[in-house]
């Protein structure tokens, strides 16, 4: 979208009105910020405990603080310009101000992070459904086809392929919303259990507020953990371009609260969840509930079957943008024509790429650094930042300096990120091999 018409208005009115000539607004500032939340706040909530007890659960929290207040920046900055622009995408803003290589290049980090995500996906089906069924088969019978990791991600990956051959998913449109509402269930069944050991005198020994980072691996890890917890730049513009009445006061509080809430789930998930296992806590929370005494039996075994069910069928939902990209590639690269069954080729090629990868990656938070090396951080600081040294702008000359700033400390923040990122991510796979 390179070569759209740039939208530039004075007045911030203008722009407002711009926008609001699109057709089907049906978006509140309500369903605003729940899409916002359900996009950022996934199942890698369950990994925030482990993140808080490498660096602490005091220097933890403030780092969340940290990243909410980055996020925040990048989506004013994504707002910002789409204004300016008058584009409808993440990867039209990119395009519109950088060029047609810089959309491909977003396209690209697009590609990549959702590709970690459904590795994410898979690796946490692989860590859900074995102990599930290992909880529900008799002592004397044999062993369920799902009992091996293995085995529970390829039959999972197995279901999801069957509506992935779908062009259309409109049936599947509140599976994430069905996720949102797992987790806030499981959250409530972990502080039932935190209130249960706290009132038993079980609960684990309080760690040091700022952990000393003697293994750096561990302590650089938990940072692309928690900026996965705010990463929902790429479906802020989308959002924009949904919601009726988009006035710069209408979209603060939709950032702002959404922000918000992501924080404070991510707060309770991770200070609830390192209350009750301390520093012994795994990647997946619910591993380690799995592995513990006192677990809440039959609400902690249906949370785990809703959760696992609701991953199983978001694989579709983030395999369809995947699969426009990867043809959308193609059809750049060798023409129009190609393989009649390409739609087909293409989703068996990914799902084998993702049961490949999420079968070598036995460690959530393996899959967290690799998701920061390759590109997350890019996506949520970066490139935003990098929105505020094109022109044109519409808004005032301090305005303008201001988001400049803005920029610079998010490129210099999401640089440094990525660089960590590299550094666990290597670190990682050297310990593996």
């Amino acid at each position: 979208m390179a070569d759209a018409p740039l939208l530039v208005h004075d007045e911030e009115e203008d722009v407002t009105k711009v926008l609001s000539t699109r057709p089907a607004r049906e978006g509140t500032v309500a369903s605003s910020i729940l899409s916002l939340v359900i996009s950022a706040c996934g199942a890698g909530v369950l990994s925030l405990p482990f993140a808080l007890s490498c660096t602490g659960w005091a220097a933890g929290s403030c780092t969340l603080l940290v990243f909410a207040v980055a996020s925040a920046w990048s989506l004013e900055l994504i707002e910002m310009r789409a204004r300016d622009l008058g584009t409808a995408s993440f990867e039209a803003t990119g395009a519109a101000l950088w060029g047609p290589r810089a959309g491909l290049l977003i396209e690209l980090l697009l590609f990549a992070t959702l590709a970690v995500a459904q590795v994410t996906f898979a690796v946490l089906v692989g860590d859900l459904l074995p102990p599930l069924c290992a909880q529900l088969s008799a002592p004397s019978a044999p062993p369920a086809i799902c009992a091996t990791r293995r085995n529970a991600i390829g039959g999972a990956l197995a279901l999801a392929s069957v509506p992935s051959l779908f062009t259309r998913l409109h049936a599947l449109r509140h599976v994430s919303l069905g996720a949102l509402a797992c987790l806030a269930f499981l959250l409530a069944v972990v502080c039932a259990e935190l209130a249960r050991r706290a009132a038993r005198g079980e609960l684990a020994r309080a760690g040091r507020p700022l952990r000393p980072p003697a293994d750096w691996t561990a302590w650089l890890g938990a940072f692309p953990i928690q900026t996965a917890a705010f990463s929902n730049q790429f479906n802020y513009t989308a959002m924009m371009a949904e919601l009726q009445r988009p006035t710069p006061e209408r979209l603060r509080v939709v950032r702002l609260t959404s922000v918000g809430a992501c924080f404070a789930v991510c707060c309770a998930y991770g200070l609830v969840g390192y209350a009750i296992f301390g520093e012994g806590v795994t990647g997946d929370l619910l591993e380690a509930f799995g592995a513990a005494r006192g677990s809440l039996g039959g609400a902690l075994r249906a949370g785990r079957a809703a959760l696992a069910a609701c991953l199983i069928l978001k694989v579709p939902l983030l395999l369809q943008p995947m699969r426009s990209i990867a043809i959308g590639w193609a059809s750049r690269a060798c023409g129009d024509g190609g393989c009649a069954y390409v739609h087909g080729c293409t989703t068996a090629a990914l799902l084998c790429g993702i049961y490949c990868a999420s079968t070598l990656l036995e460690r959530v938070e393996d899959v967290f650094a690799i998701a920061g090396a390759l590109g997350l951080m890019l996506v949520c600081f970066v490139v935003p930042g990098s929105f505020a040294f094109r022109p044109p702008f519409s808004s005032a000359r301090r305005a303008s300096t201001r988001l400049r700033v803005q920029g610079a400390a998010l490129i210099a923040f999401g640089s440094v990120l990525t660089a960590t990122s590299v550094f666990a991510c290597i670190s990682n796979l050297a310990r593996v091999q």
